[in-house]
């Protein structure tokens, strides 16, 4: 599509997935379908070969070009071989995009001391029984001494079953995860009592060749129907997938299914996947010092750290040894989210998230950083940080969001220069025009922006004269909160109490309780000045400008630092 026409922003235009579609020399792609509109006729659906129809074509189930369906997704996986066919699906109308597969390969070896670093002899398995861990791997040695032996599980590789595993990664992470302790052999996983549940998803074969990410999509939603609570993936690489960010979120936010992963053993700032998708827990590896190891990636979706140098645990024909990666940190993890979440069958996935990483053992620079995120996962803080009434929010982790243009009537875009993701032309000015905003408003999000939010001719952006300034700089800021994604939010930033809109020096109770609706999710003022002073180093008035001055400026007009000590 030219720019002549491109001003009326057509969803259909795929011109970036064509171009990396084009690098997939299997020919295998991922097509998204649109949910069926209720006014229309859901028959009126045609297979492919029959006439068209507004609804679109669909590949017959005995096509040779169809691999597999996701239809929880509303996806199918098909082979598209030239580019005049992929041209064909990306014009369906009922075809929201077309994105190619990516491979995800395994990420190395690592082996325990980590038990002990981790402290989850600290914290009693007793309950752990209502708890099950899905391993998606390379396999599981059912017949391992140090193993449980009461395990369901499923082979997505054609030929060989989930209960034998010729490369012997997945034996090993099950191991950190639930090797049986107290029987005088081998060593001890995380939950020790050997009647943790475990569900095996083999989508590695004995080789520990490589694997698609739709077979990924696959594996997890096989643990969902399994009914298991904690998914441990360790795995990665491939690149950012819509479909794949998409069915995680559902899994995560509607089925409350915990997802853990390997950050990556590049020794990158790379970006992982799927441990990079904000529903997913991304976690790096450390050494005996508590060190970050030198092969694990770093960015800023890295939310905790766990050991993963020398790790030693179980591999098949009953032996034992040790392995490096960040693939061992992710079940220390793992296997402690289970843990915790035993003693605490009440909480939601989202609750138990926010404890890990709450009560997350500091390493590194003060606060999170990129490297450890959060910090060393930590049974014991964990357990005592829930028993002793941490968390429990309806929206654990809040997190500020842009709010529409203040009373002041002066407002900057959120960030100066910004455009949408489909390149340069289409700003903040180009949206203000026509009835953009609201017809494309919601879409083409670019650093963590929509138009909505980051333009204040869509009613987004930030207070502008009226609110603080630093020397006219800018703090970028990541933060996350339940039923929503990782999001940027940019606001001023100042050390100064002068000229503000919204003053912080006397609050009462009732202000610090009072409860803010935004984009259909409920924060309270008090949780979100400690949210901010914790996660981003703020002092108290620094914080309390945020909240009342830029961010709620509308709803509340005081604030007392005190509250926050």
């Amino acid at each position: 599509m030219t720019s002549g026409n491109r001003d009326n922003h057509d969803k259909n235009d795929n011109h970036d997935i064509r171009r990396r579609a084009t690098t997939n020399k299997e020919g295998r792609y991922l097509v998204k379908y649109k949910k069926p509109n209720k006014k229309e006729n859901k028959n009126n659906i045609h297979l492919m070969g029959s006439s068209p129809s507004s609804a679109g074509y669909r590949l017959q189930t005995d096509d040779p070009r169809l691999i597999m369906e996701l239809p929880d997704d509303d996806v199918e996986v098909m082979t598209i071989e030239t580019e005049d066919e992929l041209r064909f699906w990306e014009d369906q109308d009922d075809v929201e995009y077309v994105e190619a597969d990516s491979k995800i390969y395994l990420q190395g070896e690592s082996t325990p001391w980590g038990i002990e670093t981790v402290k989850a002899l600290d914290v009693s398995d007793d309950r752990v029984s209502n708890q099950k861990v899905c391993i998606i791997d390379t396999g599981y040695d059912i017949n391992h001494p140090d193993l449980p032996s009461s395990v369901t599980g499923t082979s997505q590789i054609k030929g060989e079953s989930w209960k034998e595993d010729g490369y012997g990664h997945g034996t090993h992470v099950a191991g950190t995860i639930a090797a049986i302790g107290g029987n005088n052999e081998g060593v001890v996983g995380v939950n020790r009592n050997g009647e943790i549940k475990l569900h095996i998803v083999k989508v590695f074969n004995n080789d520990g060749d490589w694997t698609w990410a739709s077979d990924l999509i696959k594996a997890v939603e096989s643990c969902v129907a399994a009914g298991s609570t904690v998914v441990n993936m360790s795995l990665g690489g491939g690149e950012f997938l819509k479909a794949e960010k998409e069915a995680y979120d559902r899994v995560y936010n509607q089925n409350g299914v915990l997802l853990v992963a390997s950050s990556g053993n590049g020794g990158s700032k790379d970006k992982s996947y799927p441990a990079s998708y904000p529903s997913v827990i991304s976690v790096g590896a450390t050494d005996e010092n508590n060190r970050i190891a030198n092969f694990s990636q770093y960015n800023d979706q890295v939310d905790l750290c766990a050991p993963g140098v020398g790790v030693k645990s179980t591999v098949p024909k009953g032996k034992y040894k040790k392995f490096d990666g960040t693939s061992i940190s992710a079940p220390h993890v793992a296997g402690v989210a289970a843990l915790i979440w035993s003693n605490f069958q009440d909480k939601s996935a989202q609750e138990i998230r926010e404890a890990l990483e709450s009560s997350a053992q500091d390493l590194g620079s003060t606060g999170r950083d990129d490297k450890y995120g959060h910090g060393l996962v930590r049974a014991d803080l964990a357990y005592n940080y829930l028993r002793s009434g941490g968390g429990g929010g309806s929206h654990p982790n809040p997190a500020p969001v842009p709010a529409p243009t203040p009373d002041c009537g002066n407002c900057v875009d959120s960030l100066s220069g910004w455009h949408d993701s489909d390149g340069e032309k289409f700003d903040c000015e180009w949206y203000g025009k026509k009835n953009r905003c609201e017809m494309h408003g919601d879409e083409y999000p670019n650093e963590g922006y929509t138009a909505n939010e980051a333009c204040c001719s869509c009613g987004g952006g930030t207070g502008g004269a009226g609110s603080r300034s630093m020397s006219g700089g800018k703090m970028s800021m990541m933060s996350q909160a339940q039923g929503q994604s990782k999001t940027l939010v940019t606001v001023s930033a100042s050390t100064s109490t002068t000229d503000i809109t919204c003053g912080c020096s006397s609050c009462t109770a009732d202000v610090l309780e009072r409860k803010i609706s935004k984009n259909g999710h409920e924060w309270v003022i008090g949780d979100q000045i400690k949210w901010v002073m914790k996660n981003f180093e703020y002092d108290e008035i620094e914080a309390c400008l945020l909240l009342c001055d830029d961010s709620y400026s509308d709803i509340c007009n005081e604030c007392a630092p005190s509250y926050c000590n």
